[in-house]
């Protein structure tokens, strides 16, 4: 079975969509996807899908809607079997999925061992880091944008999905493909104006262009930026970087943008921690192999 929230909730049994069509039951699946191989007690399920609105029958609506869904991931079960995909237990219910069959625990996976190559290797991790982007199909859960059960995973799905970027975008630098990233840093420096590590991707690509003065122009932008919106300084390693650039130093030519990161924990049993930093750090520069 394929599990899929990287973009529209969906689910594949050998190739084959199963449909679920009600609106309750694809919000508790997202729930058990989010969870998987955890147990959510009822009193959980009815404050995520109901909220200050639970039925007065509550645990009633979450056994008929966990049999409702059970009947489309285990259509062949036979009646009074024991679930083995959505498992009933005696404090609640869980998904039982491997980490595989989910693209959400497909992603971490790839993108961990990818930055994990970054030094070493950057061809490989590039290729590492685009096969674990290449999981996504848009936003992450798409269809709960607006529902408070997905913006946790929403938000720590997406602050994923940028470091894995920035990480690949750090191989490609490495790899002298200065040129060929250079409108995709400028979207998504204009995308996300506050994260700093972009912002100092985007000015070593342009200098490694010959575009000295443009790489200056997106420094002094982001000066500008977190002056008028934060009321706070350029970071110390963008000035540092400004101040490289505006000496033409040939270090340059060596740098890569690295970010600090510090473990947390994977919500996917069976995955190893993923590293997850601040939204815009990036805190040295290293060398790039040649």
């Amino acid at each position: 079975m394929d599990f899929r929230i990287l973009g529209p909730l969906e689910v594949f049994e050998d190739g084959r969509p199963l449909l679920v069509t009600s609106a309750r039951q694809r919000a508790l699946l997202a729930l058990l996807i989010v969870n998987a191989n955890r147990v959510l007690t009822p009193d959980r399920i009815i404050d995520e899908l109901w909220g200050e609105a639970s039925p007065d029958s509550g645990v009633k609506a979450v056994v008929f809607h966990v049999g409702r869904l059970r009947q489309v991931l285990e259509p062949e079960r036979a009646k009074g079997e024991p679930g083995s995909v959505l498992v009933t237990e005696s404090a609640g219910y869980l998904l039982a999925a491997d980490p595989e069959s989910i693209d959400a625990a497909r992603f971490e996976q790839l993108a961990t061992e990818g930055r994990g190559l970054l030094a070493q290797d950057p061809e490989a991790a590039s290729i590492k880091l685009q096969d674990a982007l290449s999981q996504w199909r848009g936003d992450a859960l798409v269809d709960f944008t607006y529902e408070s059960l997905a913006q946790p995973e929403i938000r720590r799905l997406h602050e994923l999905r940028l470091r894995t970027t920035e990480d690949r975008l750090d191989a490609d630098l490495q790899l002298g493909r200065h040129d060929a990233v250079i409108g995709e840093l400028e979207g998504l420096v204009g995308d996300n104006p506050l994260r700093k590590r972009l912002r100092g991707q985007l000015m070593l690509a342009l200098y490694r262009c010959g575009r000295q003065a443009e790489a200056l122009r997106i420094c002094q932008a982001g000066r500008l930026l977190l002056g008028k919106e934060l009321g706070i300084e350029l970071s110390a390693e963008l000035r540092q970087l400004e101040e490289l650039i505006l000496r033409q130093d040939p270090a340059l030519e060596r740098l890569r943008t690295e970010s600090a990161e510090r473990p947390v924990l994977n919500p996917y049993k069976g995955l190893r921690a993923f590293g997850e930093v601040d939204a815009d750090d990036f805190s040295r520069f290293g060398r790039v192999r040649r």
